[in-house]
């Protein structure tokens, strides 16, 4: 089965709010391979890398509903032709449709669309392709964003009647209600649903210069198809992975290529390709760390050692020694 991938420009809108926030933007994206200006260029990545910066830019900001935020803070015209669609139609109903029949051109592995059920309308998202809540915060942020596409053409008082997300809660239920204004529902499905009154549908529409724009990066839909990390591409997200997660404790093949979204095995022969092993490139990395901040000089031996995820102050200065030929301490005192 292919592997789900999507344009970085769907974050188009978490460097500024990171930024806002007083953190380093480079440091959150990191922990997905990527960078902040990868979102402003249109780069397609793994989707499983977007939903990896999402959860670091939750833990970062202690925001569980972080989606929300960044969700009512997307321009649609950063988006592609999937966003411009939404300033395609005459009514309400058709500027959901044009966006849906678009989406293959912003990401992969996605069923959206709006469709009738016991009288009521339903706008529906399923993220499919990866494990179950992978995109949790994906998933809540794009449907924060179409509630507030439907609220800047009707009104900022107008509310669904519920919203419903396929996995659980984080966080606090207080937050989504009073954000979406309606009861909402976790863990139920496998698709989330905004569900309203038909008569929202028939509007017709005056789209505000906000969502319609003048431009938007284009990414044509058999690029995001054709998507595969070329080898230059990998060695770099890989080296940005391990470098972002060295102080959580040792690093893995399995917990990497799960940031990617790619099989173990895939990522092992794409690396046996290349010609270099998962452990070289650790290695490799934590030398060039040590070297750096033992010559800094304001860490000790073991808080160096504990921020390159070695368990002991021994374990580093053995790996010291097979670098440099000599102690962490040695090495230092030589260094001009």
């Amino acid at each position: 089965m292919s592997t789900p991938v999507a344009r970085a420009a769907i974050l188009h809108m978490l460097p500024a709010y990171l930024g806002e926030a007083g953190l380093r933007p480079d440091a959150v994206f990191s922990a997905g391979g990527m960078s902040a200006a990868e979102t402003q260029a249109g780069t397609v990545v793994y989707r499983a890398q977007i939903a990896a910066v999402l959860e670091a830019a939750a833990r970062a900001l202690g925001q569980a509903h972080v989606g929300l935020s960044l969700g009512r803070s997307a321009i649609p015209a950063r988006l592609g032709k999937a966003g411009l669609a939404l300033a395609s139609g005459r009514s309400i109903a058709e500027c959901l449709d044009a966006h849906a029949r678009q989406m293959p051109a912003m990401q992969t592995h996605i069923r959206l669309g709006l469709r009738m059920e016991s009288g009521e309308a339903v706008w529906a998202q399923n993220f499919h392709g990866e494990p179950a809540g992978t995109s949790r915060i994906l998933c809540e942020g794009a449907a924060a964003f179409h509630l507030q596409f439907i609220r800047s053409l009707v009104g900022s008082d107008w509310s669904p009647a519920r919203v419903v997300f396929p996995h659980a809660l984080r966080g606090r239920r207080a937050d989504y209600e009073d954000y979406f204004g309606a009861p909402v529902v976790f863990g139920e499905g496998e698709e989330s649903r905004l569900v309203f009154g038909t008569d929202v549908l028939r509007r017709r529409v005056v789209v505000p210069p906000s969502v319609a724009g003048e431009d938007g990066p284009q990414t044509p839909e058999r690029e995001l198809m054709a998507f595969r990390l070329r080898e230059e591409r990998l060695l770099q997200t890989l080296r940005a992975l391990v470098t972002a997660r060295l102080a959580e404790g040792p690093v893995t093949l399995t917990a990497s290529a799960r940031v990617l979204g790619v099989a173990q095995r895939t990522l092992q022969r794409r690396l046996d390709e290349a010609g270099i092993t998962f452990e070289a490139i650790v290695d490799d990395i934590r030398k060039d760390l040590a070297m750096e901040r033992m010559r800094d000089g304001t860490a000790t031996v073991t808080e160096v050692a504990m921020s390159l995820g070695y368990s002991d102050s021994a374990h580093f200065i053995r790996a010291f020694r097979r670098w440099t030929g000599m102690t962490p301490s040695a090495w230092r005192d030589l260094e001009p």
